[in-house]
Parts: structure tokens; C-alpha cells; sequence
């Protein structure tokens, strides 16, 4: 099912959303409270769920359970918090969702420095930077 085209306009921030796209799509545009899902110079529009909290930042994409769809990362910018958005196959909704709680660090101390799949796993990882 083909969803619909959506022409460019202005965008109004009410709340933090973010979404993940099938691993054959080309990387979305987020922007505040909606995903666009490209296909060349055709966006389709997404609508992830809220996120109340808007001290929750997203960090960055990734397939962190290996099926093959980006996730969503991201950390609170307060707390440090880090969660893991696992995305469906719709792109637009969440299957489940993890938090990352390293034992023993402070989170307020570390930031995401990047995402990728530093071990050649097909899974991705998570690199650190302390502050």
C-alpha cells in the first residue's frame, strides 16, 4: 500500500517524534513531530508515537536487534537515560523498547559519540564519549 505524497510545509514543534525505516529505504528527515519517509525527491509522511518528555533527544539510527529495520536511540539530555526505540515494519510504529543501563556508570558523565556497527556483527553499536 502506497502511501500518500506530502509537499513540503511548515513544520510546528508540539512534540518530540522520531521513527525508524525498513533497511531498503532511503534514511528519513526527522523533523520535530513527524518522519518523512523518502523515496528520491517523494516524501511520504509517518507519524510515530508522542514523546511527552521533550528532554529526550534522539541520538541516532541503527539496527539494533539484526532485522534488518533501523531503530531509534536516544538519550535524555538530563538524566542520561538511554532508550531503544525497536521499530516495526510499518517504519511509523514501535514493537518494543529497551532501556540501555550500563552497570556502574553515570550517565550524566557520557554522550553518544555515533552509531554504527563497529564489530562487523550486523547489529549496531554504540560508541561513548565522556564529557
Amino acid at each position: 500500500m502506497k502511501m500518500r505524497q506530502v509537499l513540503v510545509g511548515v513544520v510546528v514543534a508540539a512534540a518530540l517524534v522520531l521513527s525508524g525505516y525498513r533497511a531498503t529505504a532511503a534514511p528519513p528527515i526527522f523533523l520535530n513531530n513527524m518522519v518523512w519517509l523518502m523515496d528520491g525527491a517523494a516524501a511520504y509522511i509517518g507519524y510515530p508515537p508522542a514523546v511527552a518528555d521533550l528532554g529526550w533527544e534522539q541520538k541516532g539510527l541503527g539496527d539494533f536487534n539484526g532485522d534488518g529495520r533501523a531503530d531509534i536511540l536516544f538519550q535524555h539530555k538530563i538524566t542520561g537515560q538511554v532508550i531503544v526505540w525497536f521499530m516495526a515494519a510499518d517504519g511509523t510504529s514501535v514493537e518494543s523498547s529497551a532501556v540501555v543501563d550500563p552497570a556502574g556508570w553515570d550517565m550524566t558523565q557520557w554522550y553518544i559519540g555515533g552509531i554504527g556497527d563497529i564489530n562487523g556483527d550486523g547489529k549496531a553499536d554504540v560508541s561513548w564519549r565522556h564529557k
